[in-house]
């Protein structure tokens, strides 16, 4: 039940496999649960390098987040150079237990330049409300669940993998009882 103000985190990463958000990394049996993240609060990404970015956990594995409620505005103003993520988590990854992503509420708009990305694949820009990337190990068959998740927070964006819920879903990964209200106008220019 506590809630988060007045935090604004700024990523200008330029170190390749950097995660942020208000926890930078989540590992295996970590749990984040019951917490609101205020409208005062906002995460802006301008990294030039591989980041995942998220306002409640830049990465995750074999961890557990629900039952949160963000609020934050997100902006993506950087250039592609990797994967980049963003979302209220950025990249999920399940290996040697599942990763879960239940009961999340994005609140806050979504805004998302063109980072000169128009790769397919793990290599792309990825914004969305709840998930920007999920994933298991190649050799797992652990899942990474998200669960009962709604976006309501509008997007503006320039970016080709930009969703409500999850801008990608890899291995094993699935979606289940969510919803999205928010609405998208995608700008991307596809060559």
């Amino acid at each position: 039940g506590y809630k988060i103000k007045n935090f604004k985190m700024v990523c200008d990463n330029t170190v390749e496999g950097s995660a942020w958000g208000l926890f930078g990394g989540l590992g295996a049996g970590a749990v984040v649960e019951n917490l609101v993240i205020d409208e005062s609060c906002s995460l802006e990404l301008k990294a030039t390098n591989q980041t995942d970015c998220g306002v409640v956990a830049g990465m995750m594995w074999d961890a557990k987040v629900r039952n949160i409620t963000s609020n934050a505005a997100m902006k993506f103003d950087g250039k592609y150079a990797k994967r980049i993520t963003m979302a209220v988590v950025g990249m999920a990854f399940a290996e040697n237990d599942s990763t879960v992503v239940k009961n999340v509420v994005n609140n806050g708009k979504i805004v998302a330049s063109d980072g000169g990305s128009a790769e397919n694949g793990g290599s792309a820009i990825q914004v969305a409300g709840i998930l920007g990337f999920g994933t298991n190990h190649l050799n797992s068959s652990e899942i990474v669940a998200v669960l009962d998740c709604t976006n309501n927070g509008d997007m503006e964006s320039a970016t080709a993998r930009t969703s409500g819920i999850a801008a990608a879903c890899n291995r094993y990964t699935h979606l289940r009882g969510c919803k999205n209200y928010g609405d998208q106008v995608n700008t991307f220019n596809r060559k």
